[in-house]
């Protein structure tokens, strides 16, 4: 059987943690061993130029998936296959902030603003508006899509929202999607550590149920 062809997109700006080549070690070993992967490693350029630089050498392949991973992740050596098997157009792992671990890096999108999660189903695939590429599966029909609905633009961009704040790339490409008709998942069962903000499941539930007590106070 034909090993299947998936392009992992690896941005990097200069040292990446510890942590993560841990985690990327023992991942690529996995993956050479049960698919066919094509490693696309872009160092020293902003993150969305990054993103879309990744995008379109991914078009110029054979590949049949576009697996973001951030340099700042720590995830499982079979993280490919966990996704994978959900059969969704675009899913992420469940991670959190590095800033703020109670919060799941995903948003849901009210009255034009992109607003932050804290209670969300547990163990379980939900949509969401967007959400970051830090563990992130996409399958090919999407891009191809997107790319012949958006001809000659990018589909990662940083534009300005008002004088003081950009839309993040990652926020951008999720409303190009869903404008193609595609729908954004996470999977809440699988939860992946970022560094800065690794925290355990327990951890998390904690500050999760210690945050909607607070809300209900108020």
């Amino acid at each position: 059987m034909d090993k299947e062809r998936v392009a992992i997109g690896l941005p990097i700006y200069k040292l990446v943690p510890s942590e993560f080549f841990k985690s990327f070690f023992v991942f690529s070993g996995y993956m050479q061993k049960n698919h066919s992967p094509a490693m696309i490693i872009i160092d020293n350029m902003y993150i969305s130029m990054a993103r879309q630089q990744t995008l379109n050498l991914f078009l110029e392949s054979d590949c049949e998936y576009l697996f973001f991973l951030d340099s700042d992740m720590v995830f499982p050596p079979n993280i490919f296959d966990l996704l994978k098997e959900k059969d969704e157009d675009i899913i992420s792992a469940l991670y959190f902030s590095r800033n703020d671990p109670e919060n799941p890096v995903f948003r849901i999108h009210k009255d034009g603003k992109v607003m932050k999660v804290i209670d969300y189903p547990e163990n379980r695939i939900f949509k969401v508006d967007s959400v970051g590429m830090g563990c992130c599966l996409i399958k090919r029909k999407v891009i191809e899509k997107m790319t012949e609905d958006n001809p000659g633009k990018f589909l990662f961009d940083t534009p300005q929202i008002d004088k003081n704040n950009c839309m993040g790339e990652d926020v951008f490409f999720c409303n190009l999607a869903t404008k193609s008709g595609f729908e954004v998942k996470v999977d809440s069962s699988i939860i992946v550590g970022h560094v800065g903000g690794v925290v355990t499941e327990i951890q998390h539930k904690a500050a999760r149920e210690n945050i909607l007590k607070e809300q209900k106070n108020h």
